[in-house]
């Protein structure tokens, strides 16, 4: 990120909303969209608890792995 005299965000690899919401008293551009869940994704949060359980109990190495390898537990 680089900033001008004026400590405006002139470059870096943010998208254009979030320059625009760093350059401001408020900031609302790290936010996430909120946005009705989609049916597709009722999968992931019925295993919402397990996914949390393995998150806290395993080192980021292991998870990306298991991820990798498709070995997250399926079921709740």
């Amino acid at each position: 990120m680089k900033l001008d005299s004026q400590n405006k965000i002139t470059s870096s690899g943010l998208t254009e909303f979030e320059v625009t919401g760093l350059s401001t008293p408020f900031n609302f551009a790290d936010g996430h969209a909120y946005h009705e869940m989609p049916n597709s994704l009722q999968p992931v949060m019925n295993r919402i608890k397990v996914i949390w359980k393995e998150s806290v109990s395993k080192r980021v190495p292991e998870l990306e792995e298991r991820f990798k390898k498709g070995t997250i537990p399926q079921s709740v």
